[in-house]
């Protein structure tokens, strides 16, 4: 270790003591997390820790771990988020095999505690931002580290030099730690290579984004149903919570006086409500075949009521739209929209945007989905959309931009298995 890394550490004690009595004292599960006290037991085989710097940045990171599981079935993996995002994780969006933990705070003795814990034979770290104790401890406890994401720009450069208090050659220690480092850009990896960094260790990746995942079906059931549904507009509107039940009600009822014998396919936010929402609008006269039943839609049925689990990739893949819910009241969790994107679906939606807030946002601007915010607006979009130029363009858009971040993670995913195989892990 370096003399100036030296005295940049001896600098952080100060800071350092008062993190450490802050958690010591707080009394939370989100606290011992940051202690590194783990709250679920580390499971036996080789073992990837990510860490992202956000929930966004995690968001994308899945489709990452899905691709290295395919091709490493027993592998575990562990993604670390800071606990003081204020947008929490969802863990409904880890592959099989996956934990989450809120990361160690930047205390020395609270990242050996995870460490010490999770054992973990390779490190993963997304963006610049990852602090320096962590890093080094890291490093230190010999698990070889790779850095991906890495976008080092006046802004970005401007927050890391402040992190190590100006130093440049503390920087450029801590960041050497790195076995490989995969960049946003080459503005970054010029950056990094004005630093110091060996250029056989730097790569010109593009940056890691939420790509589109392909939700399977049953092929014989999606046969089937298209056949009983040919010839009539279908929409789909997924992960309703009861909230939002009267507003698409209400659209689907006005759109039905233009488009006629149009279908909505509603899938409750839970399957247990499937049977009462049947009653409730079998009571207002409506027409409703139940999905838990085996009912299948005929030609006068209105509204088709999806109470199954694991299905939204058949219903994306009838649905010439899709509404995804728990997007207009606050306070719930709305799902990636690269599930219906990646399936062809053209994408409507409120204004909680949660975790995929900038997803979302991209989408729109790109015209690769459309916010709504009342009934009428639904409406209106639903009944835009339903023509099928409108739907195709929408599609295209959505699907060009959930493939953007496909080249970045395909090249970290070949990156870490050449890791796991240089380090024996089989």
């Amino acid at each position: 270790m370096s003399f100036s890394l030296s005295l940049f550490l001896k600098a952080q004690t100060r800071r350092t003591a008062e993190v450490q009595i802050a958690l010591e004292s707080e009394n939370s599960p989100g606290a011992a997390e940051e202690m590194g006290i783990a709250s679920v037991e580390r499971p036996r085989g080789v073992l990837v820790w990510l860490h992202a710097p956000d929930v966004t940045k995690a968001h994308a990171l899945t489709k990452l771990i899905r691709q290295l599981s395919e091709d490493w079935p027993s592998v575990h993996f562990l993604v670390t988020t800071p606990r003081n995002d204020r947008i929490p994780f969802t863990t409904d969006a880890l592959p099989r095999h996956c934990f989450h933990q809120f990361s160690p705070a930047e205390v020395p003795i609270f990242v050996e505690n995870f460490l010490k814990h999770w054992r973990p034979d390779l490190a993963v770290f997304a963006g610049i931002d990852t602090g320096p104790i962590t890093v080094l401890c890291t490093s230190n406890s010999r698990i070889p580290l790779f850095l991906i994401d890495a976008k080092l720009d006046a802004r970005s450069f401007s927050g890391v030099r402040d992190r190590f208090s100006g130093q440049r050659s503390v920087m450029r220690e801590v960041l050497r730690r790195f076995n490989y480092i995969d960049t946003v850009d080459a503005s970054s990896a010029k950056a990094l290579s004005a630093l110091g960094i060996e250029g056989s260790r730097i790569t010109i990746s593009g940056p890691i984004e939420e790509v589109s995942t392909t939700l399977p079906c049953n092929e014989e059931d999606r046969i089937h149903l298209a056949k009983t549904l040919v010839g009539r507009p279908v929409w789909f509107a997924s992960n309703i919570p009861k909230v939002e039940e009267s507003i698409v009600l209400n659209a689907h009822m006005t759109a039905s006086r233009t488009a006629h014998r149009l279908l909505l396919i509603l899938s409750p936010d839970s399957s247990q409500r499937g049977s009462d929402l049947a009653d409730e609008f079998a009571q207002k006269g409506l027409r409703v075949k139940l999905r838990s039943l085996g009912e299948i839609p005929d030609d006068e049925t209105q509204i088709y009521i999806a109470d199954t689990d694991g299905e939204r990739g058949l219903w994306y893949r009838l649905a010439t739209v899709s509404f995804l819910g728990c997007s207009l009241a606050a306070g719930h969790a709305i799902q990636s929209p690269f599930e219906a994107a990646g399936l062809g679906s053209a994408i409507l939606h409120g204004p909680n945007l949660g975790t995929h807030r900038k997803v979302y946002e991209a989408l729109n601007s790109e015209g690769g989905a459309r916010q709504v915010g009342t009934t009428t607006e639904l409406t209106n979009g639903l009944l835009s959309l339903l023509a099928p130029d409108q739907s195709a363009a929408m599609a295209h858009s959505a699907w060009d931009l959930t493939t953007k971040g496909a080249r970045a993670t395909d090249l970290a995913v070949a990156r870490i298995e050449t890791m796991l195989e240089d380090i024996g892990a089989f």
